[in-house]
């Protein structure tokens, strides 16, 4: 493990607290994910019934049927430079799976450790383009906007990074260092319309990033929560003003935001060192990593078998 991958991990443990509590879920509501050193991140829905699910340890991205559960191997270790597998976002249109892939200081790499975004062919993984983030740094999360972009989080660096339409190279679509800090800085997003909302980990924050249509101006705006936030990472939008956020304490919840502040209802809790979700028909599937056991097993002991949770959000 790298001294950087040290320093960044070290933080996210010290900052994450599992709260072992009674699940508002029943057990039955789970989906399991095979393998008992997957660690998984990532999670995408191809829109036909079906998810991805990266891991952090194997580097293989998995594809799961949701009524079946039949599970197959999307991509492994015979893709050159696919790191561990963070941020999945499937673009229908486009035909595409873009993942972001980092060096976690948890996998068995070859000599190619560049962090990149890649883009995978959905039919056919074995076709892909691949976008090294400029300078470095820790491509970990994306969404797709309004004009067709991808934007990539870069958790390193205070700066958020655009894939343009036809680019073949990622630029940088803002930078400010009110995005810098120790730790896991910048992480999961979502568009609304011209608003980006966008959490920054290690501080417990929320930022939303306005875009004028006329001159391309940005604006960043701090949303003032009616509490901090736990360790927040995945962010899905539920309606225009509302969104939901994977705290890694074990919460899942939902923010409504008007104007600078937001308010925050609890959707469940108790959840295992949860990244990410993604909101399928009325329901979130929330990835439990269980991060607690890989980077601090010694005190942690061995994880649980890994499942998905689906939450109801009706």
């Amino acid at each position: 493990m790298s001294a950087a991958s040290n320093k960044v991990y070290g933080f996210l443990i010290s900052a994450i607290c599992v709260i072992l509590q009674i699940h508002l879920v029943q057990a039955n509501d789970t989906i399991d994910i095979p393998g008992d050193n997957f660690f998984p991140e990532g999670i995408a829905s191809d829109g036909n019934g079906g998810i991805y699910i990266g891991s952090l340890t194997t580097r293989k991205i998995l594809h799961i049927n949701l009524k079946t559960h039949k599970t197959f191997v999307f991509a492994d270790t015979s893709i050159p430079g696919l790191l561990s597998v963070f941020g999945l976002l499937v673009d229908k249109e486009k035909g595409l799976l873009y993942v972001c892939s980092t060096d976690a200081g948890v996998a068995k790499l070859d000599e190619d450790k560049v962090t990149s975004l890649f883009a995978f062919n959905l039919k056919d993984p074995s076709h892909y383009a691949r976008y090294p983030l400029p300078g470095g740094g820790f491509c970990n999360d994306m969404a797709s906007g309004p004009d067709g972009s991808i934007y990539v989080t870069d958790t390193s660096n205070p700066r958020i990074l655009i894939l343009r339409p036809g680019a073949t190279d990622l630029d940088i679509w803002i930078e400010d260092k009110i995005f810098d800090g120790k730790g896991i800085n910048l992480n999961g997003l979502t568009w609304s319309g011209n608003k980006l909302f966008v959490v920054k980990s290690n501080s417990g924050e929320l930022f939303q990033i306005s875009q004028k249509e006329t001159t391309q101006r940005l604006t960043i705006t701090k949303i003032k929560t009616s509490r901090p936030l736990q360790f927040p990472d995945g962010v899905e939008l539920m309606s225009k003003d509302k969104i939901l956020v994977v705290e890694g304490s074990g919460n899942l919840i939902e923010i409504s935001i008007a104007g600078n502040t937001g308010n925050i209802v609890l959707i469940s809790k108790g959840l295992d060192v949860p990244t990410t979700a993604e909101i399928i028909d009325g329901k979130a599937i929330v990835v439990q990593a269980q991060l607690d056991h890989l980077f601090d097993p010694e005190k942690a002991g061995p994880p649980s078998p890994f499942a998905l949770k689906i939450i109801s959000l009706k």
